[in-house]
C-alpha cells in the first residue's frame, strides 16, 4: 500500500506541464496564472484545457474532467493508481523543462547543451504527433512517407518525443507542437530526382510537405533540397549554382527575400514562387489558411 505521504509528494512534486511536455503537448496560451492547452483527452479544436501550475491540477472543459497530475496520468496513460504512481516517481528525477507561450515562436532546445541522444526512430504513429501535422494540415500519409517519430533524451536521461525530419549528414531537425530541436549537427536535405536538372528549394520540412499537399503530388518532378534553416544555405550553394533552373519556395520575409537574393548573387537560375502564398509568411501558412 502506498503511503499517503508519498502520495501527496507526488502531486506536487511533477508539474503538470512537465508531464505533458513529455508526451509532446505544449500549452497554447496562458491567462492569468493558468496555462491553455488543446485537450489530450479529447479531439477539441478550439482550446479548453487549462493547467493552473500553482496548485498542480488541470481541468478540462472539453470532457469535464478535472484533478491533480495522478488523475491525469490515469486517463492518459489508462492505467490504474499504484502504476501512475510509478510513472510519476520517475519522472520526479528529472528538472522541469521550460517553454514559450510567445505566439508563434517556439521553444529551442539546444543540442550541444543538452546531449541529446536519439532512442527510438519509429514510423509516424502517436496520436499527439498525428494531430499536429493535421493541424498543419498535412494529411497523415504525407507526413508517414517523409517524416519519422523520434524519441531521445537528455543527459539527465529524460525522456521525449518528436517529429523528426533526416538530413543529408543523418541528423534529426525534430519538432513537436511549440517545441524544436537538433539531434545532430543541423544540415540540409536533399531529395534527388534521377533525371531531373532543377531544383525546388523550402526553409523547412512543414512548407516542403505543403507544396506537396497544394500541388496533389507525392513525389516532385524536380529535385528538392530543404534548408531546415536558411543558415544552413552555402551548403547547397555549389548544387544549385549547377542547377537549370532554382525554383524558390522560402518565407515571405526579409531573412527569405536575403536568401534570395545570395543565390541570385551566386548566379544561380532562380525563379521566385513565394508570391504563390501572397500575404502570408510561409508555404504552410497559405496552405493552413486555405
Amino acid at each position: 500500500m502506498i503511503e499517503n505521504e508519498v502520495i501527496e509528494q507526488i502531486k506536487t512534486s511533477v508539474p503538470i506541464t512537465d508531464y505533458l511536455f513529455t508526451k509532446g503537448i505544449t500549452p497554447v496560451n496562458s491567462t492569468g496564472r493558468q496555462y491553455l492547452y488543446h485537450s489530450p483527452i479529447t479531439n477539441e479544436r478550439s482550446p479548453s484545457f487549462f493547467v493552473e501550475p500553482t496548485a498542480n491540477v488541470f481541468n478540462d472543459f472539453s470532457s469535464g474532467e478535472k484533478g491533480d497530475i495522478i488523475r491525469l496520468v490515469r486517463l492518459l496513460d489508462k492505467v490504474d493508481f499504484p502504476t501512475a504512481i510509478r510513472t510519476l516517481q520517475r519522472l520526479e528525477r528529472f528538472e522541469s523543462v521550460p517553454f514559450s507561450l510567445s505566439g508563434s515562436k517556439s521553444y529551442v532546445l539546444k543540442p550541444d547543451a543538452q546531449r541529446l541522444e536519439v532512442v527510438a526512430v519509429k514510423p509516424l504513429q502517436h496520436r499527439a504527433l498525428v494531430q499536429y501535422v493535421e493541424k498543419r494540415r498535412i494529411p497523415f500519409d504525407y507526413a508517414y512517407t517523409y517524416v519519422r517519430e523520434i524519441h531521445y533524451q537528455n543527459a539527465q536521461n529524460r525522456a521525449f518525443f518528436g517529429i523528426g525530419f533526416q538530413t543529408d549528414k543523418g541528423s534529426w531537425a525534430v519538432r513537436s507542437e511549440g517545441f524544436k530541436t537538433w539531434i545532430g549537427a543541423g544540415d540540409i536535405t536533399t531529395i534527388s530526382v534521377p533525371g531531373a536538372t532543377d531544383y525546388n528549394v523550402f526553409e523547412g520540412f512543414f512548407d516542403f510537405l505543403s507544396a506537396l499537399v497544394y500541388f496533389g503530388v507525392y513525389k516532385m518532378r524536380n529535385n528538392a533540397i530543404i534548408l531546415n534553416s536558411t543558415s544552413h544555405l552555402n551548403r547547397a550553394l555549389e548544387t544549385l549554382k549547377a542547377a537549370n533552373k532554382v525554383y524558390t519556395f522560402l518565407d515571405n520575409d526579409d531573412t527569405g527575400r536575403a536568401a534570395v537574393k545570395r543565390l541570385r548573387s551566386e548566379g544561380c537560375a532562380v525563379v521566385d514562387r513565394a508570391g504563390l502564398y501572397g500575404s502570408h509568411n510561409d508555404f504552410n501558412a497559405f496552405l493552413c489558411s486555405l
